[in-house]
Order: structure tokens, then sequence, then C-alpha cells
């Protein structure tokens, strides 16, 4: 068997230490110089043989790691919402993707809805990311994740606000009846049971 360094594997030494943060957040003048590029990802993509498909920017998932929630488009808000920004979002491999806007929303539940403040709008997310930390923080609730969903409640009552199935690798923000539309009013007259989301 040939000598190997301490430290060294079969693949080589390993890589510095990197905190183990998803998305991070802060602010910075200029442009990133170490921006990151979604055309050369999706060239990457498309060469590879995956097809090559526009993020949607309806779907919302809930990431356990992302420091702020974060969007690709301005489109999925109201405009009185909407404010210019300069900050700055890192990724985990450290590349820097610019922020052109903050906004604000909510997700309608049948008690009362979720509040999403500081939203961090990147025309270069693929995803839109709902900070589980600032979910929970700012409106004083619980999320249980189980294999085939995860559960919104009410941090004092412990009462589920809102129930959402997700059979994929992700846990996506989706009602029981279709996609979770963030903005949209619950109507709870119409509605027989928590979670359930009316046209």
């Amino acid at each position: 068997m040939p000598f190997r360094a301490p430290g060294a594997g079969v693949l080589g030494p390993r890589p510095p230490f990197q905190p183990q943060h998803a998305m991070t957040a802060g602010h910075r003048g200029g442009v990133p110089q170490n921006a990151f590029d979604t055309a050369a990802l999706y060239a990457a993509l498309n060469s590879a043989g995956v097809p090559q498909a526009p993020p949607s920017t309806s779907e919302w998932y809930f990431d356990t790691g992302a420091t702020s929630h974060m969007s690709s488009s301005p489109g999925n808000f109201p405009s009185s919402s909407i404010n210019p920004s300069s900050s700055v979002i890192t990724v985990g491999n450290g590349a820097s993707m610019p922020v052109t806007h903050q906004a604000r929303t909510f997700i309608p539940t049948a008690t009362h809805p979720l509040h999403l403040n500081d939203i961090l709008i990147s025309p270069s997310l693929i995803k839109n990311l709902i900070s589980v930390r600032r979910l929970t923080r700012d409106n004083n609730v619980s999320i249980e994740f189980d294999p085939v969903g995860f559960s919104v409640k009410d941090l004092r009552t412990r009462a589920e606000m809102l129930r959402c199935e997700s059979m994929g690798d992700l846990y996506l923000a989706n009602g029981k009846k279709g996609g979770l539309n963030v903005g949209d009013r619950v109507q709870r007259s119409k509605c027989g049971s928590v979670g359930t989301l009316c046209p």
C-alpha cells in the first residue's frame, strides 16, 4: 500500500474547513467579484442532459440553512411592498449574488397570516426560499417536519395553522389542494380545514 500523508484521503488532501452556512446575507457596496453566474449554471445543466427550465416564481421551499427569506423575482410581490437594496447573498461555496430589492408578504392560513419580512430579491436565485429561522422568530410559530410534509403550529397554543404535503426531496410550501399562493387570502368560511386554500 503506498504511503499517504496524514489527512490525505484516496482523493487527495481535504479542502480547508468552511463554515456550514447554506446562505447568508450581508450589505456590500458595488458588484461582488465572485458573483454567481446563473447563465453558466443553466448552460452546464443543459450540456449535462438536464432540461433547461426557468425557475418557477410561484414555488417556495423551506430552508433551515437560510438566514433570510429569498426570491428570484420582484414580480412575486405587490409593488407597494418592494424597496431597492444593495445587499448580497453569499451561498455555500462562497459565491455572491447581488440583491436588487427587498420585499414583504405573507402566507395565508386559516387562523392568521404568516408574515415574511425582509425578503431578499436576487434574479440569480433558482428557488424561492423561506428561512425557517426567520419564519419561526417573526411569527412565534414552530414547524414540524415529517416524511410526507410539515406542519406550522402556533407556538403558544400548539394549534396547527398550516399543513403542507411535500413528497419531493425538498419541503415545498404548498396547500392541500395545489400550490400555496404566497400573498393570497384564505377565506375561513369557505374552507373546511386548517391550511385549505380558497380561490
